[in-house]
């Protein structure tokens, strides 16, 4: 693996789906990279909606929103 590429998410599975298609017409070589979706405890639809279209995304819960930075 040469590049992990991590997403903070808080009900903004419209704009990862963007940009996991974007990217996907871009990036080449699948083995060369991850992605992680970091979920700030949505509550929303997000997982279903991601995960059903890009299954190979990592997906990590969050128990409560704590933010970007932490």
């Amino acid at each position: 693996m040469l590049l992990s590429i991590i997403i903070v998410n808080y009900k903004s599975s419209d704009y990862i789906v963007d940009c996991l298609a974007s990217a996907d017409s871009y990036l080449l070589d699948d083995n060369k990279y991850e992605w992680i979706i970091v979920d700030n405890a949505s509550g929303d639809n997000s997982k279903s909606k991601i995960l059903s279209q890009y299954p190979f995304v990592k997906w990590i819960s969050l128990t409560e929103n704590i933010g970007f930075a932490r």
